[in-house]
This record gives structure tokens, C-alpha cells and sequence, in this order.
């Protein structure tokens, strides 16, 4: 079967030569043509010749016998040309018309197919057998690409639903390829099989927060909390719950936790530089205005402690700097809404709509993120396109 692709691809590559070189040989004159022409303008010149004569002896310029002879010689120079140009156009056609021709089809025919198999056999594996993917999927693992491992996983969990070690391989490799409904899949499989553990939970509803390009909608938050309940102090839920409360707007709520989880984590705990982020964004969202209850962190302590002129100074440079940092990474979610209440609490609301229209202008039509900031526009009552 392979052979009869072959052998009509080469066909079809040897028509799509010929067809445009027949065309321009049809449309373009041909040399035994030209030749012709030229015998033809010879024997018109010779003709006029006779007829030249014909009036000299009818002038009496030439007498009779001079007029035969005249013509005699222009007769003989006649059938002469006609005789050259036919055999120069028999000659020419057989030479110039056909040799390229054949040329030009033995090389689609014959060179084109014969090169094509020589490289073929040269660079190709004529003589390796096919490799179904039920044979690579039994090769040894060292000798397989990640695409065939996690088939591998895959094949196993589809003959084993109950594999827990597959499904725990898999999830992280679906969230990681963006493969969000097979991640939610792998993450409730895992849920199914060992119950409501924290880990799982939280990582299930990570993968709906990334879904969802960073908001933390009620289905993800739903996760956390059934995370909190099995196990209060887990750090991962605590922080997407208060990332989740920012959101929301609830900052004071959001800060206590926030804050916790750092103390409890120390200054090497890993997540002590997402929940300084969210802190320091907390901090530019200018609560010090509002004098807050509460602990507060060393930097909105120190903006608090300020006199009135100086504190909104500093909160108008952070705010400045957050939304320099937006414009270069203007997919952060929160970030977007910690700026539009920024600077509602600075009584800035005309660079609260502009802020807020830059970031419905980045969000898809169909992005959750969308609703939020709609949402933000209607709690903070900013009008878009005022």
C-alpha cells in the first residue's frame, strides 16, 4: 500500500511539472516556426523579384531573352529557399522542440522517483518495522519519552480505576500541561479513593484558581475550607483563603491570616514570599488611611506612624508603583482590584475607572475575572465610560 502512495504522489508531482511547461510551449513560438517565417520572407522577396521583371520587359527595359533568363535565376534561387526552409524547420523541430521535452520527462519520470528512493535508502529505514503503540508502551522505561510515560498512566488507571498511584501521578502532570478538566478529574479520583485529605483538597482547588487565571472563585474556595476543616493550620489553604478574602475585599480578615501563617512559618518557611506579596499589596491598597484595628506589618505600621501629608505621600507612591507593576504583568487579578481600591480610598476615582477599563481590556470576554472586577466597579460605584 505504501508503494501505490508513492508511486501517485510521484505522479502528481511529475503533472504539476509537465502541465505548465506543455502550457508554455503551446502559447510560445517554436524555432522550426521562426524558421518557417524566414523561408516564408524569402520566397515573397524572390516573387516580387519575378513580378519586377515582368514589368522591366513590359517597359522594354529588359529585352526578351534577358527577361527569361531573369527569371529562370530568381525561379531557381526560389525553390531553393523553399527547399532550405523546409528542411531547417524539420530539422529544428526534431532538435530544438523535442529534446527539451524529453528531457524534461525523463526527469520527472525516472530521475525525480529514482533520486527520491536513493535518499531514501540512504537516510530512511526501509527495513525497520512499524512500532504500534502497544509495543511502545512495553518498552523499557529508560528507552521512552514523557508523551509515551504518561500513556503509560493512562493505560494503567483505564484498566485499574482504583490506582491511586496512578492518579497521583497524573494530576500534577495535567494541572502542569494545563489539562484542567483532566486535572479535576485525576484530583477527584485521588479524592474518591483516600477521602478529604488537605493536600489533595488544596491542590484540587489550586487547579481551579489557575483555571480561572488567579480568581478565587467559590467552588476553589469551597476546597480550602473543606482543607481548613480536616486540618486547621494547613499553609496552603490558609493562603488562598485569604488571597480569596482580598478579593472579596475583606482585607482585615485577610491580613490576620496572612499574618499568622507568617509567624508560624518563620522567615525560611516556602511560602513566606507569596504571603509577603499579598501583605505588601494589602499595604498599598492604603488601609493606614482608614487606621485599622488590629496587627499590622513593620511597613504599614511605619505608614500609619506618619503625619497625614506624608502617609498619603507614601501610599500615593505605592499605589503608583503597583500600577507600573500591572502594566507589565497585567494578568494579576488581584493586583487589578487592590489598585482600583487604592485609589478609591485615595479619592482618585477617575484613575479608578481608567484602571479598571486597562484591566476588563486585558480579561477575555468569557473570564471569570471579568465578573469580579465588574463587581469591584459596582461595590466601589465607578462608573465605566464616565
Amino acid at each position: 500500500m505504501i508503494w501505490i502512495v508513492f508511486a501517485a504522489l510521484t505522479a502528481i508531482a511529475a503533472i504539476t511539472v509537465l502541465v505548465p511547461f506543455a502550457r508554455a510551449r503551446r502559447e510560445k513560438p517554436s524555432e522550426s516556426d521562426a524558421a518557417a517565417d524566414s523561408g516564408g520572407s524569402d520566397a515573397e522577396v524572390y516573387k516580387d523579384q519575378l513580378s519586377e521583371v515582368d514589368r522591366d520587359a513590359a517597359r522594354g527595359v529588359l529585352s526578351e531573352a534577358e527577361a527569361d533568363a531573369a527569371r529562370i535565376e530568381i525561379s531557381r534561387r526560389l525553390l531553393k529557399a523553399a527547399d532550405k526552409a523546409q528542411a531547417d524547420a524539420a530539422a529544428g523541430g526534431s532538435r530544438s522542440a523535442r529534446w527539451p521535452g524529453r528531457v524534461v520527462l525523463v526527469t520527472a519520470f525516472a530521475l525525480v522517483p529514482l533520486g527520491a528512493l536513493g535518499l531514501y535508502g540512504w537516510l530512511g529505514q526501509p527495513g525497520f518495522p512499524d512500532q504500534p503503540l502497544s509495543a511502545r508502551l512495553e518498552a523499557s522505561v529508560e528507552n521512552q519519552d514523557a508523551a509515551i510515560l504518561i500513556a503509560r498512566v493512562e493505560q494503567a488507571v483505564a484498566q485499574n480505576p482504583d490506582d491511586v498511584r496512578g492518579w497521583s501521578i497524573l494530576a500534577p502532570i495535567y494541572a502542569r500541561q494545563s489539562r484542567f478538566a483532566d486535572a479535576r478529574n485525576a484530583y477527584a479520583q485521588l479524592l474518591r479513593l483516600v477521602g478529604n485529605e488537605p493536600q489533595l483538597l488544596t491542590d484540587l482547588g489550586e487547579v481551579i484558581v489557575i483555571e480561572n487565571q488567579g480568581l478565587v472563585t467559590q467552588e476553589a474556595m469551597n476546597r480550602f475550607l473543606a482543607a481548613l476543616d480536616v486540618e486547621p493550620s494547613f499553609p496552603k489553604a490558609r493562603y488562598y483563603r485569604a488571597l480569596g478574602l482580598v478579593q472579596d475585599g475583606e482585607a482585615a480578615e485577610a491580613r490576620a491570616i496572612l499574618e499568622a501563617l507568617q509567624a508560624d512559618g518563620g522567615p525560611d518557611a516556602p511560602w513566606g514570599p507569596s504571603v509577603a506579596g499579598l501583605l505588601a499589596e494589602l499595604d498599598a491598597g492604603g488601609e493606614a488611611l482608614q487606621a485599622p484595628q488590629g496587627p499590622q506589618t513593620e511597613a504599614g505600621a511605619a505608614i500609619a506612624n506618619l503625619p497625614e501629608a506624608e502617609r498619603r505621600q507614601a501610599i500615593q507612591g505605592m499605589v503608583e508603583s503597583l500600577a507600573a507593576r500591572l502594566a507589565d504583568q497585567p494578568d494579576d487579578l488581584a493586583g487589578w482590584s487592590q489598585l482600583i481600591r487604592s485609589y478609591m480610598v485615595l479619592e482618585q476615582p477617575q484613575q479608578a475607572r481608567i484602571a479598571l477599563e486597562r484591566a476588563l481590556a486585558f480579561f477575555e470576554t468569557d473570564n471569570p475575572a471579568r465578573l469580579r472586577l465588574l463587581t469591584i466597579a459596582e461595590e466601589q460605584g465607578i462608573l465605566i465610560g464616565q
